[in-house]
């Protein structure tokens, strides 16, 4: 019961350090190993998976730097 206790509280605190635009930037690249692996499961072509990549990462891009930027100096 404590081994649980104790593994909830470390993730507790590498989730108050991880920002959203830690996690913004991370979703790039899942996106592109996501599309890739898409592509060979379904059978797709690569060009299309790596459109569909392409399109969340600009996505999660323009979220991070035009419709919520960071403001200020955080984390420091």
């Amino acid at each position: 019961m404590k081994r649980v206790i104790r593994a909830h509280e470390t993730l507790r605190r590498i989730r108050s350090k991880i920002s959203r635009y830690d996690l913004l930037l991370a979703s790039i690249p899942l996106a592109f190993a996501g599309g890739t692996l898409l592509t060979q499961a379904l059978g797709i072509p690569l060009e299309r998976g790596m459109l569909a990549a392409s399109l969340i990462g600009l996505l999660a891009l323009f979220d991070g730097l035009f419709l919520r930027p960071p403001s200020g100096m955080q984390g420091v």
